[in-house]
Protein backbone atom coordinates (compact mmCIF):
# COMPACT_ATOMS: atom_id res chain seq x y z
CA UNK A 1 0.00 0.00 0.00
CA UNK A 2 1.26 3.65 -1.39
CA UNK A 3 1.81 6.09 1.23
CA UNK A 4 1.95 10.02 0.92
CA UNK A 5 2.88 13.21 2.42
CA UNK A 6 0.87 16.20 3.25
CA UNK A 7 1.83 19.57 3.78
CA UNK A 8 -1.26 21.23 5.53
CA UNK A 9 -0.04 25.11 5.37
CA UNK A 10 -3.42 25.73 7.42
CA UNK A 11 -2.36 23.68 10.76
CA UNK A 12 0.50 26.12 11.38
CA UNK A 13 1.02 27.18 15.03
CA UNK A 14 3.18 30.90 15.65
CA UNK A 15 3.89 31.06 19.55
CA UNK A 16 5.71 33.28 21.62
CA UNK A 17 8.40 31.65 23.94
CA UNK A 18 8.40 31.85 27.90
CA UNK A 19 10.73 33.35 29.43
CA UNK A 20 14.64 31.89 29.88
CA UNK A 21 16.24 32.67 33.13
CA UNK A 22 19.74 32.94 34.76
CA UNK A 23 19.13 33.33 38.79
CA UNK A 24 17.20 36.41 39.24
CA UNK A 25 18.96 37.59 35.87
CA UNK A 26 16.10 38.48 32.31
CA UNK A 27 14.88 36.44 29.18
CA UNK A 28 15.90 34.32 26.28
CA UNK A 29 14.47 32.47 23.68
CA UNK A 30 16.18 30.79 20.03
CA UNK A 31 16.86 30.26 16.67
CA UNK A 32 17.61 28.20 13.86
CA UNK A 33 15.57 25.34 12.25
CA UNK A 34 15.08 21.40 13.19
CA UNK A 35 12.45 18.90 12.93
CA UNK A 36 10.41 16.59 15.43
CA UNK A 37 7.97 14.19 14.19
CA UNK A 38 4.94 13.11 16.49
CA UNK A 39 2.95 9.82 16.09
CA UNK A 40 -0.88 10.13 15.77
CA UNK A 41 -3.96 8.00 15.33
CA UNK A 42 -4.62 7.59 11.20
CA UNK A 43 -8.30 7.20 12.25
CA UNK A 44 -8.15 10.16 14.18
CA UNK A 45 -6.75 12.10 11.57
CA UNK A 46 -9.51 11.30 8.95
CA UNK A 47 -11.96 11.58 10.98
CA UNK A 48 -11.24 14.75 11.62
CA UNK A 49 -10.88 15.97 7.85
CA UNK A 50 -14.07 15.60 6.08
CA UNK A 51 -15.54 16.15 2.57
CA UNK A 52 -19.51 16.00 1.07
CA UNK A 53 -20.20 15.25 -2.65
CA UNK A 54 -23.33 13.92 -4.08
CA UNK A 55 -21.25 13.57 -7.74
CA UNK A 56 -19.98 10.41 -9.40
CA UNK A 57 -16.89 12.44 -10.59
CA UNK A 58 -15.30 13.11 -7.42
CA UNK A 59 -12.06 12.16 -9.52
CA UNK A 60 -12.30 15.56 -11.20
CA UNK A 61 -9.95 17.87 -9.46
CA UNK A 62 -12.37 21.30 -10.86
CA UNK A 63 -15.54 19.92 -9.60
CA UNK A 64 -17.69 22.40 -7.59
CA UNK A 65 -20.10 19.69 -5.85
CA UNK A 66 -17.55 18.82 -3.66
CA UNK A 67 -17.67 20.44 -0.44
CA UNK A 68 -15.33 20.54 2.84
CA UNK A 69 -15.13 20.70 6.53
CA UNK A 70 -13.03 19.96 9.79
CA UNK A 71 -14.85 18.05 12.39
CA UNK A 72 -12.77 19.28 15.79
CA UNK A 73 -14.23 20.37 18.93
CA UNK A 74 -12.02 21.40 21.68
CA UNK A 75 -9.55 19.06 23.27
CA UNK A 76 -7.08 19.14 26.35
CA UNK A 77 -4.66 17.58 24.12
CA UNK A 78 -5.08 18.70 20.37
CA UNK A 79 -5.12 15.36 18.12
CA UNK A 80 -3.02 14.11 21.16
CA UNK A 81 0.10 15.96 20.47
CA UNK A 82 2.24 16.70 23.56
CA UNK A 83 5.46 18.12 22.59
CA UNK A 84 7.03 18.04 25.61
CA UNK A 85 6.71 13.74 25.81
CA UNK A 86 5.30 12.61 22.16
CA UNK A 87 7.80 14.37 19.93
CA UNK A 88 11.22 13.46 18.77
CA UNK A 89 13.82 15.91 16.91
CA UNK A 90 14.72 13.92 13.91
CA UNK A 91 16.66 16.77 12.02
CA UNK A 92 18.83 19.51 13.76
CA UNK A 93 18.85 18.57 17.00
CA UNK A 94 21.08 20.22 19.21
CA UNK A 95 22.46 16.97 20.82
CA UNK A 96 21.64 13.88 18.99
CA UNK A 97 22.38 11.27 21.48
CA UNK A 98 20.15 12.80 24.02
CA UNK A 99 18.07 10.67 26.03
CA UNK A 100 15.72 13.40 26.05
CA UNK A 101 15.03 14.25 22.50
CA UNK A 102 12.08 16.06 22.83
CA UNK A 103 10.64 19.37 21.36
CA UNK A 104 10.66 21.02 24.61
CA UNK A 105 14.22 19.93 25.62
CA UNK A 106 15.83 20.54 22.19
CA UNK A 107 14.34 24.07 23.06
CA UNK A 108 16.09 25.16 26.35
CA UNK A 109 19.48 22.94 24.99
CA UNK A 110 19.42 25.66 21.95
CA UNK A 111 18.92 28.60 24.17
CA UNK A 112 21.99 27.19 26.23
CA UNK A 113 23.70 27.37 22.84
CA UNK A 114 23.21 30.72 21.87
CA UNK A 115 23.45 32.05 25.17
CA UNK A 116 26.70 30.50 26.12
CA UNK A 117 28.29 28.78 22.95
CA UNK A 118 27.48 25.46 24.68
CA UNK A 119 24.31 23.65 25.18
CA UNK A 120 25.58 22.59 28.62
CA UNK A 121 24.65 25.96 29.84
CA UNK A 122 20.90 24.67 30.55
CA UNK A 123 22.33 23.52 34.01
CA UNK A 124 22.38 27.50 34.53
CA UNK A 125 18.38 28.06 34.00
CA UNK A 126 16.65 28.79 36.86
CA UNK A 127 13.46 27.86 35.46
CA UNK A 128 13.80 25.25 32.87
CA UNK A 129 11.20 23.12 33.80
CA UNK A 130 8.70 25.74 33.68
CA UNK A 131 10.07 26.95 30.65
CA UNK A 132 9.49 23.48 29.01
CA UNK A 133 5.67 23.47 30.75
CA UNK A 134 4.49 26.55 29.60
CA UNK A 135 5.70 25.85 26.04
CA UNK A 136 3.86 22.64 25.86
CA UNK A 137 0.68 24.33 27.46
CA UNK A 138 0.92 27.80 25.36
CA UNK A 139 1.53 25.25 21.76
CA UNK A 140 -1.29 23.30 22.64
CA UNK A 141 -3.81 26.37 23.70
CA UNK A 142 -3.09 27.80 19.97
CA UNK A 143 -2.70 24.03 18.34
CA UNK A 144 -6.45 23.91 19.79
CA UNK A 145 -7.58 27.32 18.90
CA UNK A 146 -5.90 26.81 15.15
CA UNK A 147 -8.04 23.59 14.68
CA UNK A 148 -11.22 25.42 16.75
CA UNK A 149 -11.14 28.24 14.16
CA UNK A 150 -10.52 25.89 10.84
CA UNK A 151 -13.71 23.95 12.29
CA UNK A 152 -15.82 26.93 12.92
CA UNK A 153 -15.53 27.81 9.01
CA UNK A 154 -18.32 24.94 8.36
CA UNK A 155 -18.79 23.53 5.55
CA UNK A 156 -16.85 25.09 2.71
CA UNK A 157 -16.56 24.86 -0.97
CA UNK A 158 -13.32 24.08 -3.58
CA UNK A 159 -10.67 27.25 -3.23
CA UNK A 160 -11.24 27.52 0.70
CA UNK A 161 -7.91 27.26 1.55
CA UNK A 162 -9.07 23.95 3.40
CA UNK A 163 -6.86 21.05 4.77
CA UNK A 164 -9.49 19.04 4.12
CA UNK A 165 -9.94 20.12 0.77
CA UNK A 166 -5.83 20.24 0.41
CA UNK A 167 -5.58 16.46 1.30
CA UNK A 168 -8.23 15.30 -0.78
CA UNK A 169 -6.74 16.76 -4.11
CA UNK A 170 -3.31 15.18 -3.17
CA UNK A 171 -5.44 11.75 -3.00
CA UNK A 172 -7.12 11.96 -6.34
CA UNK A 173 -4.06 13.36 -8.11
CA UNK A 174 -1.44 10.64 -6.81
CA UNK A 175 -3.60 7.89 -5.53
CA UNK A 176 -7.25 7.82 -6.50
CA UNK A 177 -8.04 4.44 -5.47
CA UNK A 178 -8.51 5.36 -2.32
CA UNK A 179 -11.63 6.56 -2.83
CA UNK A 180 -12.98 3.18 -4.62
CA UNK A 181 -15.29 2.98 -1.76
CA UNK A 182 -17.24 6.08 -0.71
CA UNK A 183 -19.21 3.56 1.55
CA UNK A 184 -16.52 2.76 3.81
CA UNK A 185 -15.94 6.48 4.29
CA UNK A 186 -19.13 7.60 5.15
CA UNK A 187 -19.76 9.08 8.57
CA UNK A 188 -23.25 10.16 7.60
CA UNK A 189 -25.23 11.11 5.23
CA UNK A 190 -23.56 12.78 2.14
CA UNK A 191 -20.06 13.11 4.39
CA UNK A 192 -17.25 11.24 4.18
CA UNK A 193 -13.74 11.00 5.94
CA UNK A 194 -10.45 11.68 4.09
CA UNK A 195 -9.01 8.69 3.09
CA UNK A 196 -5.82 9.18 5.55
CA UNK A 197 -3.82 5.60 5.86
CA UNK A 198 -1.08 4.65 8.18
CA UNK A 199 1.82 5.32 7.16
CA UNK A 200 0.80 8.70 5.38
CA UNK A 201 2.79 11.98 6.67
CA UNK A 202 1.35 15.14 7.62
CA UNK A 203 3.55 17.94 8.24
CA UNK A 204 2.94 21.76 9.86
CA UNK A 205 5.10 24.68 11.05
CA UNK A 206 5.59 25.47 15.07
CA UNK A 207 6.87 28.94 15.25
CA UNK A 208 8.38 30.34 18.27
CA UNK A 209 9.18 33.65 18.57
CA UNK A 210 11.75 35.17 21.49
CA UNK A 211 11.38 37.50 23.68
CA UNK A 212 12.12 41.31 23.29
CA UNK A 213 15.62 42.01 24.07
CA UNK A 214 16.38 38.56 25.65
CA UNK A 215 20.49 39.07 23.11
CA UNK A 216 21.03 41.54 26.23
CA UNK A 217 21.69 38.45 28.87
CA UNK A 218 24.65 37.63 28.12
CA UNK A 219 25.64 40.14 25.42
CA UNK A 220 24.64 38.40 22.16
CA UNK A 221 23.48 38.95 18.63
CA UNK A 222 19.61 38.71 18.44
CA UNK A 223 18.50 35.89 18.47
CA UNK A 224 15.47 35.22 15.74
CA UNK A 225 12.68 32.65 15.76
CA UNK A 226 13.36 29.03 16.10
CA UNK A 227 10.70 26.96 13.53
CA UNK A 228 10.19 23.41 13.96
CA UNK A 229 8.74 21.28 11.00
CA UNK A 230 6.07 19.28 12.84
CA UNK A 231 5.71 15.70 10.96
CA UNK A 232 2.68 13.83 12.10
CA UNK A 233 3.17 10.09 11.16
CA UNK A 234 -0.16 8.77 10.86
CA UNK A 235 -0.20 5.01 12.87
Amino acid sequence: MSVQNFYLSQLDVSIDASSATFDGIDTVSFDASAGATVDVSYSVLSTLFQFSTDASDIDNVVATDILYKVDYTTQAEPLGIDINTNTELYESPIQSNATDNHLTFDFVRYLALKLTNTHLGVDLFSNEAELRTNLNSTFKTKFDTVLVGLANNGVVDADSNSPSEAILKQIISNQSSRLNDLTALNVGGLWYQTPINAGDKLYFILTVSPATGQENLTSVSAIPDRTYLIRINAV
